[in-house]
């Protein structure tokens, strides 16, 4: 049965190179990350050699796989870029390993939360980068995600139950209301980041309702 391989980072493997004598193996990468507004990369793939060299063996494309002949101790870098954020991380191969290139790579980025009552005259600007909110609902009761537009008027995009979430491609400063269900107004304001943002709706939000 294959072993999925867990990363470091390579800032933490100091002199990272790869064992002498190891049995012949096989290492197969899946790039589960897909191409969106949050401006994925393919995947850089290098093998490390007994001095710690690398060579570039092979580019996968978000959403692609590739098998790769290796033997057992022998380092693997893969480097992934999102946003501008860049990661780099080793992996040592066994007898039958697999690789999962996905988001449990990235650090989860909470967006910062405004009480609604709290902000005032909402619209999106024209000509900022797209992005991406994934809101997550972490209330005992529905709730109503809506963008709002160039003249501050709410749009409806969702309706996320207890425990869900939604992700909504929009644009950095573009404001988003949130309303609980069976609620009138929005106890909650986030905003487009320049990052993968994700905007976690919680009970110490409440009460941040306007009163307009």
């Amino acid at each position: 049965m294959p072993t999925i391989l867990r990363p470091q980072l390579s800032s933490d493997v100091r002199g990272a190179r790869s064992v002498y004598g190891g049995s012949a193996a096989t290492i197969q990468f899946f790039h589960r990350l897909h191409v969106d507004s949050a401006g994925m990369s393919p995947a850089h793939v290098y093998a490390i050699d007994y001095e710690g060299q690398r060579s570039l063996v092979r580019t996968i494309a978000p959403g692609s796989e590739h098998m790769a002949s290796t033997f057992v101790g022998q380092l693997w870098e893969v480097v992934i870029s999102r946003q501008g954020e860049t990661v780099r991380l080793i992996y040592s191969a066994r007898d039958e390993s697999q690789v999962f290139i996905d988001a449990a790579l990235f650090p989860i980025k909470y967006l910062v939360p405004l009480a609604a009552s709290q902000v005032q005259n909402l619209r999106s600007e024209p000509g900022s980068p797209s992005t991406i909110i994934n809101f997550e609902n972490h209330l005992r009761v529905k709730v109503k995600i809506y963008w709002v537009d160039m003249v501050g008027k709410p749009q409806f995009y969702a309706s996320i139950p207890p425990g869900g979430s939604s992700r909504q491609n929009t644009y950095v400063g573009h404001p988003w209301e949130v309303i609980a269900e069976d609620e009138k107004l929005p106890f909650v304001v986030f905003y487009g980041a320049a990052y993968d943002g994700t905007a976690k709706i919680e009970s110490s939000l409440l009460g941040g309702q306007r009163s307009d």
